[in-house]
């Protein structure tokens, strides 16, 4: 089914809207609901800021801090919590430090706990949904939305409390991607993640979304990639500009993201193609990211898992040292001992992570493959890999998302991965064949050129 990025609004059986995801809309459309316009030619997907929203399973790695914490819950913050509560309520003195310290873990634990239960209600009540309006509860399932137009990619984040729409000019995208989380059989696949990759300056990635596709995932990225890539038949800014005064558009702000004029340099080298075949094939130049596809991380959950992660470090380093200081002063200088301990294991589980994940989505590489083997090209390194010392150059499909895997002779084990910003059209397989046909002896390539009759 097809829905408004904007609202969600299905459009159902309408001349000119697809029927399934990653389809082109044939003809100018604007959504009833809202108003939003939506030229020919773009593809929509509208889904959640959750991969576990839309049926990813969650794994054990995620789950066991629920386990531990319930245990701790059960035999020590829930009575601590409660019982200084009671006193405090029945006339008592007010809860010391570590009764507060108590009830606000106990609170950090339960926040989890409810957003999950929350999100399986979501997803349980998906079939008897009606299609036309969103209850509460399922208003997860749809918090984001994407336009892949002719020359703009458009985001839509209702996951936030402040919505934020934005335009991005096509040309700052590197690449998209759609990652598989779970498979639901059939060939239906849950949590697919839809991301991209974008150029500097500003945020490295766009938020992604996660909804449930038909297919194969790189067929879908590379249907909506090439529909960034085709010139804009109309200026969307200025269409999104005026929806964004009319009333139905709720007062919402878009911005607008455009190539730096100041510093063109990124934008000049990103329109170089992420796969060339130069000198009759002799040379192959790919050009995309250096950084391992992962599968969806425990942090996906939601939001405050963060807390959650931030939890057990509390009890396990600092739990003893509270409650043996705590009980013998009641000074309020002795405050700033557990919000220290709170701010510092939060500030670690939060800006570690943030900086590894902008990090990897702005990293960028690129192979030079020829007879005398590989040239790697990653930001300031350059390493050059003998043809002899190649073991083998393969493809891999972790979680539905196609990677060239370097193999040196010394080990068996990867020595470097590059996933293709795009694949210039063609299936990857052809694109191996041509690595392999470049990583062959001179003299085997003039023979394949004389026996195709393309002598050089």
């Amino acid at each position: 089914m097809t829905r408004c990025p904007a609202c969600a609004y299905h459009f159902g059986p309408r001349d000119g809207a697809p029927s399934a995801i990653g389809e082109a809309f044939s003809e100018d459309l604007r959504c009833p609901e809202c108003g939003l316009p939506i030229p020919a030619g773009s593809r929509v997907v509208v889904g959640s800021a959750s991969a576990y929203a839309v049926g990813a399973k969650l794994s054990w790695g995620a789950a066991w801090p629920f386990v531990v914490l319930a245990g701790v819950a059960v035999f020590l913050w829930i009575p601590e919590a409660v019982g200084a509560l009671f006193r405090w309520f029945s006339g008592g003195g007010p809860p010391t430090v570590m009764n507060v310290l108590a009830l606000v873990v106990l609170v950090s634990w339960a926040i989890p706990v409810v957003s999950y239960l929350y999100i399986r209600r979501a997803r349980k009540q998906r079939g008897r949904a009606s299609e036309d309006a969103i209850a509460p509860h399922e208003r997860l399932l749809v918090a984001r939305g994407w336009m892949f137009a002719p020359g703009w990619l458009v985001v839509f984040d209702r996951s936030t409390r402040l919505p934020s729409f934005e335009a991005i000019d096509a040309r700052l995208v590197r690449s998209v991607r759609a990652r598989l989380c779970a498979e639901s059989g059939e060939g239906v696949h849950a949590a697919c993640e839809i991301a991209a990759r974008l150029l500097p300056h500003g945020p490295p990635a766009a938020p992604p979304v996660h909804a449930h596709i038909d297919g194969a995932p790189v067929a879908l990225a590379a249907a909506f990639d090439a529909t960034l890539r085709i010139p804009a038949a109309v200026d969307l800014v200025e269409r999104l500009v005026e929806w964004q005064k009319t009333d139905r558009a709720g007062g919402v702000r878009v911005h607008v993201r455009q190539p730096d004029r100041l510093q063109p340099t990124a934008v000049q080298s990103h329109a170089r193609p992420a796969i060339e075949v130069l000198d009759d094939g002799r040379l192959v130049i790919v050009r995309g990211s250096p950084a391992d596809v992962a599968p969806v991380p425990p942090v996906a959950t939601m939001r405050s898992i963060w807390v959650l992660l931030a939890v057990p470090i509390l009890s396990l380093l600092v739990g003893a040292l509270v409650l043996g200081w705590m009980t013998r002063s009641q000074s309020p200088a002795f405050m700033i001992l557990p919000l220290l301990a709170f701010a510092l294991p939060l500030a670690a589980v939060i800006v570690v992570p943030w900086i590894q994940k902008r990090g990897a989505y702005a990293e960028e590489a690129e192979w030079r493959i020829s007879a005398s083997g590989v040239e790697i090209l990653c930001a300031n390194s350059r390493v050059h890999l003998d043809a002899i010392s190649i073991r083998s150059i393969d493809l891999a499909e972790p979680f539905g998302v196609p990677q060239l895997v370097l193999r040196i002779t010394r080990s068996s084990d990867s020595h470097a991965t590059l996933v293709p910003d795009n694949w210039a059209r063609l299936a990857p397989e052809t694109v191996l064949e041509r690595i392999h046909f470049a990583l062959q002896p001179t003299e085997i390539q003039d023979a394949a050129s004389v026996e195709r009759g393309r002598v050089p």
